[in-house]
């Protein structure tokens, strides 16, 4: 919720009194940072939907 909300890790941690590195590792959503590259491994590799 405080992640989707556009909180900083450093924001949320204080928030719930945890270090941002624990923020981070449990708490933040996996994101993708580069379309680009996402793009390229998926052109390389397939993707799950394509081994149904």
């Amino acid at each position: 919720m405080l992640d989707d909300a556009g909180l900083t890790t450093t924001q949320i941690a204080d928030q719930l009194g945890n270090t941002p590195r624990v923020v981070e590792k449990h708490y933040r959503a996996k994101r993708v940072s580069n379309e680009h590259a996402v793009a390229a491994l998926e052109s390389m590799f397939g993707t799950d939907d394509e081994e149904e």
